[in-house]
């Protein structure tokens, strides 16, 4: 699950690459700018920034779609910092594997994005979800808490449930309605539990061009199918998986120049919208690039009888994050049409 990973490859580093640029407008670049050592305005801080760019970061899960965004984004920014990548082939069950790799290490922050994310599977296998999404995050939280390290934990909206109020701030009550959302919500109990230094960062709907996110399943299924069902009952915030990245990097700045606020936030895209418009919107960028698109037709979740029971509106409320570090991801429509035109130039 978590292994020490080499350089990703040429194609998918230069592909990232682009999608982490400046973007395609101005203000949605501004929306996501953070630079947590300038906020006196009074000071030269210029010994903050070269103690952070030479810092050591521990990013596990690095084989997933957020670990592998955030290798390129702190390549990109410097390509001579430390970082440790752990990806699949590190049992994130077996603690003393992971211990001894950050033992060696001695990072000055990790990211944690290793998780089972698998949220039908998760009902088929509860112990491997709690294995690896509570105990797995408690034990972390302890070496975290013994070696005086910062933790960005990854969260999800699923650890909420239907109370119908929607957007959710951080105080909102939890109440998950899968074994997924159940087995992350105890890892958030089990890390505030062990270690003050903690952000838990929750997210929903994370896309981007590597496979097995929703909006990959859908750009796939719009070149082979002509009609799509797609269901209108499940409502959260699509975020671009570059502009995820670009925050984590932020906070993990925040973390090692010892001016971080800890605690839990909610950092998601802009726009609430369907499932069903979440596809809709896709096609429409894709007819507009001259390319095949599929009838998206609208279902419900009882239905489409998924193993595992949705929360209907899991929308999050990033006020929180932007108050505390002025990080504001943009909407979906700020960032489709952009990632179609440069997966449609691999084609």
């Amino acid at each position: 699950m978590w292994q020490l990973t080499g350089p990703l490859t040429a194609k998918s580093r230069s592909f990232l690459k682009r999608m982490q640029s400046p973007r395609s407008s101005r203000t949605s670049q501004k929306e996501i700018s953070f630079d947590p050592h300038n906020r006196s305005g009074d000071r030269d801080n210029s010994h903050i920034r070269r103690s952070i760019m030479t810092s050591k970061v521990a990013i596990l899960g690095a084989s997933g779609q957020v670990g592998k965004t955030l290798q390129v984004g702190f390549a990109q920014r410097n390509p001579a910092q430390p970082i440790l990548a752990l990806g699949r082939d590190y049992d994130v069950t077996d603690h003393r594997s992971w211990r001894d790799q950050l033992a060696a290490f001695k990072p000055d922050v990790i990211i944690n994005a290793a998780a089972f994310t698998a949220v039908d599977a998760c009902e088929q296998e509860p112990d491997r979800a709690f294995a690896v999404n509570r105990d797995a995050v408690a034990a972390l939280g302890q070496w975290c808490a013994d070696s005086d390290t910062a933790l960005i934990h990854i969260s999800t909206d699923y650890v909420f449930g239907d109370d119908g109020l929607a957007p959710k701030t951080e105080k909102a009550s939890v109440g998950p309605l899968n074994v997924y959302g159940a087995s992350k919500e105890a890892g958030e109990s089990a890390l505030r539990a062990v270690l003050p230094r903690h952000m838990i960062v929750r997210t929903s709907w994370v896309y981007g061009p590597q496979a097995g996110n929703f909006f990959a399943t859908i750009m796939r299924l719009a070149q082979t199918r002509d009609h799509i069902k797609v269901v209108e009952d499940e409502i959260s915030c699509p975020t671009f998986v570059s502009d995820l990245s670009d925050a984590l990097i932020s906070l993990s700045d925040s973390a090692m120049s010892g001016s971080a606020e800890f605690g839990t936030f909610h950092c998601a895209g802009a726009q609430g919208l369907s499932r069903f418009e979440f596809a809709q919107a896709i096609m429409m960028a894709r007819a507009d690039l001259g390319l095949k698109t599929a009838e998206v037709e609208p279902t419900t979740q009882a239905l489409f009888s998924a193993p595992a029971r949705r929360p209907r509106d899991s929308r999050l409320d990033g006020s929180a994050l932007e108050r505390a570090y002025g990080i504001k991801l943009p909407g979906l429509s700020a960032r489709l049409p952009h990632l179609i035109s440069e997966l449609a130039r691999q084609i």
